[in-house]
């Protein structure tokens, strides 16, 4: 069975990463409910939460969910994305997400700030937002 590049990256994301989340992140657009997953760095060590799924109907675009860490300000959040970019780039898929505050502190970015946040990663657009893959 061949998958999409947007099925590829979802598959590997939840193949590497094995400790789920009892919670439901999001509707995709088929109307299944995602789940997170627990990323972990490099040492295995859980740092935070990623939620994504392919996109129905575009075999090259993957939405993200929900993402977030487990400790504010440590640059895990960053890791995170790093590691969601990287993966796009390997299977040519683009992501797209709504830049939204699910829960909110001092340190966690806000509006203008979370957009400027993700545009650190090529993301473009102010709410909902998109990253084409580098090639």
């Amino acid at each position: 069975m061949h998958l999409s590049p947007a099925d590829s990256f979802v598959r590997e994301l939840y193949q590497t990463f094995e400790g789920r989340v009892p919670f439901c992140a999001g509707i995709d657009s088929s109307f299944r409910k995602v789940y997170p997953v627990v990323f972990e760095d490099k040492r295995r060590v859980p740092i935070g939460l990623i939620a994504v799924a392919p996109v129905k109907g575009n075999p090259l675009m993957v939405q993200l969910f929900h993402v977030s860490s487990f400790v504010i300000s440590k640059g895990h959040g960053r890791q995170i994305m790093n590691y969601v970019c990287q993966l796009a780039d390997k299977y040519k898929a683009s992501i797209y997400l709504q830049a939204e505050v699910q829960f909110t502190d001092q340190k966690t970015p806000v509006g203008e700030e979370l957009v400027n946040w993700y545009r650190q990663f090529g993301f473009i657009g102010t709410g909902v937002m998109r990253r084409e893959p580098n090639v």
